[in-house]
């Protein structure tokens, strides 16, 4: 019974953030990110932006008591995975403006405003993320050669090595249990979330004129 009432505040939390989620994927950053075609420059500057919006986050459900409160949610942490990530990519210093907003604006969201945006961020690359790990750009040889050892072999053998953002433990454990703590009220900030989302694909859009 407890797993049905959880499925069914899921679906309609879903339900709710549909259409700004539809909205999204509509965006030309965003299907730019699953086309196969993004360059490495493009990547770079997308994770560059992403990793600070994701340090804000996790930094205020830091501040929360969040990781305390729910231990699992030390599972999706991304800052490290991201970090390592961002290695791999070129990017140009000086992040959006609308990523700088961003920041400030996580300083002052309540704990359920939090786990809004770790839905919206952490719980869709769970899902939509595997797809976006298959379709990310390579990067340069120079740069892939660098983790070599004397031996030719690179850290992380047969894997690919730059995508570990979008690497989680126990992913279906971790996805059942964040489903566990969502809550239908969140849907207004999980909505406002997203909003943020689109902005940063515009303003990276345009950076690129795409």
């Amino acid at each position: 019974y407890h797993f049905i009432v959880i499925m069914e505040l899921f679906m309609s939390l879903k339900k709710l953030t549909e259409p700004i989620h539809t909205e999204a994927e509509k965006t030309k950053w965003s299907k730019l990110l699953i086309s196969g075609k993004m360059n490495i420059h493009q990547y770079g500057q997308y994770l560059y932006n992403q990793l600070q919006i994701y340090s804000a986050l996790e930094s205020r459900a830091a501040d929360l008591g969040l990781f305390t409160q729910y231990p699992k949610l030390n599972d999706i942490k991304r800052i490290i995975p991201m970090s390592c990530d961002l290695s791999f990519f070129p990017y140009e210093a000086g992040l959006e403006e609308c990523t700088l907003e961003y920041i400030e604006y996580c300083r002052n969201l309540n704990a359920d405003e939090v786990l809004a945006h770790i839905y919206v961020r952490h719980f869709g690359d769970m899902y939509g993320g595997q797809i976006i790990a298959k379709k990310l750009p390579t990067p340069s040889e120079e740069t892939i050669e660098s983790w070599k050892d004397e031996n030719g072999e690179t850290p992380w053998g047969d894997d690919i090595g730059w995508t570990e953002m979008f690497r989680f433990d126990d992913r279906a454990e971790t996805i059942k249990y964040v489903r566990s703590i969502l809550d239908i009220r969140m849907a207004d900030e999980a909505i406002h979330c997203f909003q943020w989302a689109i902005q940063l694909f515009h303003s990276l859009e345009k950076r690129f004129d795409l």
